[in-house]
Formats: C-alpha cells, structure tokens, sequence
C-alpha cells in the first residue's frame, strides 16, 4: 500500500510539474479559443496587409527585415501604421505579437498595444486603444456605436514587438478598403535609441516619430534601436538605400565620446554624401540632474554636455562647408519637468515637446505648416 501511496505522489507530482512548465502552452490554446468565441458571426475579419501599409520596407506588419547585428529589434513593428476606410458602425482588431520586448518603464499597451487614430478635418484625431489582455494572442472591439458613414482610420502598431498577424474586424456587409493618407513620396528616416524606437509613452501613437508622421502626414521609417543609435558606420549602407532625401539623427542619448569622435562625423558625411538632408538633434540632460549636486548627477550632466559640444562642432564645421544640415537644440525641454518615465526615457509629456520641436525645424527649414 506505501508503495502505492508513493507511486501515485510521483506521479501527481510530476504531473503538476509539467503542468507548471506548460502553463504558456495552455495560456496560448485558452486565449486562441477566446478570441474564436468573441469572434462573432456579425463581424467580418480582413487580413490586415491588404491596406495601405506605411512605415515598413518590407510593406508587410514589420518595419524591416533582419539586420545583421540588430537582428533581435530590427523586425518589431514600431512605426508601421496602416490606413483603410470603411462605413462599419464598429472597428474590432485581432492580432498576434512575437518577441515582445520587456522593458522597466513602459506599458504593456505601448509594447504590444495597438492605436487607431480618424483622418477628419485634414488632421489625425485619437479615437481608441485596443488593449492587450494577453502578451501573444489579442482580440478587442476597439470602437463601437458609430454611425455608417464614410470614415477614414489610422493604426500605429506597437514599439516593442513584432506583429506577426493583425486583422481588422468590420460589420457584415459593410466595406474596408484601402486609403492613402501620408505622403510616401517624401518619406522622413529616424534613426536613434530606445527614445525613438518608442520608449516610454503611455501608447504606440504617442511616441515621437508617429506624431510627427501625423502631423506633417508624411510617411517614417522609424529605425531606432534600443539600446544602439551609436552612428553605427555598419547602418550607413542600410540608411542610404532607403529611398528618402530627409534623415532625423537622435543619437547622442547611447554613444560614448569615442563614438561621437570616432566616426560621426564620417556617419554624417556619408548621409550627405548620399544626398540626404540631415537633422542633428541635440541629447537632453537627464531629468532632475540640476536639482541634486552630488557626483553623479554632476558627471551624467558634463558628459552629456561635452558630447552635444563635439557633435554641435561637427555640424558647424559642416555648415560652413555648405552642407544640407540642420541642428535641432534642446532648448525644449530647458523649463519643463516630468517629461521622462524614469529620469531618462520621455513620457507622453516628452514625445509630445520632442516631436513638435523637429516639427518646427521641418516647418521652418521646408516651408511646411504643420497640421496638429
């Protein structure tokens, strides 16, 4: 009988044992079967890759493919928007992330969470989240009671995973269609840290290089890594080949001194050289760093400082050379507080003062207005 007893305790025991390891299995076939059950017969789901995609080079749910040295976050979908018009009275969303990336100072909606923005009044108006109650699997009835006319949308995608499947969930016999609403002929390069890949704003369409796609309704191509952003000379065949005349550089946030004095300047001279018209943007100081003095805040501050210096010398040295350059400071940020989440990635407050100040820059170098 002992032996029994101790028989089925192994047995219990390893049973639950595999049940622990094989919880994310389960987890996934629940969410899987969930989804189907919300799915009703009163919505018609379409694969969202048959409308109009922005922000991908590979025109599918990621930005791009795999760069060799970059592989992990080159193919997230930060950036990628989608745009479509329909009459139905509701929008539904279901999609599936992969290699969603943890990170201390953002929500999970901003990660793998989805915006859906409206194009009324020649400018783009948040409408709704669809909020992720699981990591992989996702469905959500975004928007709902409208009425059943015309309208025309914007999606943003997530900063910190990749979209692997996204379909967009219509009422039955009402249609979707494809509709283009950014200029792609003019498209603008960002390439940069983790601020510009999409860290830390509250939501995906709140993170810099979306707002300013909406607002000058020009398609980005948004090529910040998290983590990188160091003038990487390795990028410079990467970023020549996309087919722009406009690049963003926000680079200062990760690189060292020998990065800034080792190759920027060649980074930048080989932009140029590719005819492209390039925007420096100045580093920031870390937030609060000015109120405290011990020794710390005192070097983050001076190291900051000399690095903006060494830049701002290399794009002087350019301009005088006739250079199709443009210095973008960061006075924007000298009276304001609480702009970052966690005294070093910007908040809502800080992509919002960010992408307004490159606006300006755009607005005042092009001639352009923009929109919102």
């Amino acid at each position: 009988m002992k032996i029994h007893i101790k028989t089925i305790a192994i047995i219990l025991l390893a049973a639950i044992t595999i049940f622990l390891l094989k919880k994310d299995y389960f987890t996934i076939q629940f969410n899987k079967f969930r989804i189907n059950y919300i799915s009703n017969n009163d919505i018609n789901y379409h694969d969202a890759t048959q409308f109009t995609i922005y922000g991908s080079l590979t025109k599918d749910l990621k930005r791009f493919d795999k760069i060799k040295g970059f592989e992990y976050i080159s193919t997230t979908s930060t950036g990628v928007s989608i745009a479509f018009r329909t009459n139905s009275t509701r929008i539904a969303l279901k999609w599936e992330n992969d290699n969603i990336a943890p990170f201390h100072s953002m929500s999970l909606l901003c990660r793998a969470g989805i915006d859906l923005y409206q194009y009324k009044d020649s400018s783009f108006v948040y409408v709704a989240s669809a909020i992720p109650d699981n990591e992989i699997f996702n469905c959500s009835e975004a928007l709902d009671f409208m009425d059943n006319s015309e309208k025309i949308f914007l999606i943003n995608l997530p900063t910190y995973s990749e979209v692997s499947k996204l379909e967009i969930g219509v009422d039955n016999g009402s249609y979707i269609e494809k509709q283009e609403v950014l200029d792609s002929e003019r498209k603008i390069i960002i390439y940069g840290s983790s601020i510009t890949q999409g860290s830390s704003p509250s939501r995906p369409g709140l993170s810099y290089p979306n707002i300013l796609s909406r607002s000058l309704e020009r398609e980005v191509i948004n090529v910040g890594f998290s983590g990188l952003g160091l003038f990487d000379l390795e990028m410079l065949p990467f970023l020549a080949g996309i087919d722009s005349k406009e690049i963003v550089l926000e680079c200062v946030p990760n690189t060292t001194l020998d990065n800034v004095e080792g190759h920027a300047s060649q980074f930048i001279e080989g932009l140029l050289k590719q005819g492209k018209r390039v925007y420096l943007v100045e580093g920031f100081i870390r937030e609060n760093v000015s109120l405290f003095n011990n020794d710390f805040d005192k070097k983050s501050k001076a190291y900051t400082e000399v690095r903006n210096k060494l830049l701002f010398e290399i794009y002087e040295k350019l301009k005088q050379q006739d250079a199709d350059i443009v210095w973008i400071d960061n006075s924007c940020f000298d009276s304001v507080h609480d702009f970052t989440a966690d005294g070093v990635h910007l908040n809502d407050i800080g992509h919002m003062i960010l992408a307004e100040h490159i606006i300006k820059a755009f607005a005042s170098d092009m001639d352009l207005k923009p929109n919102n």
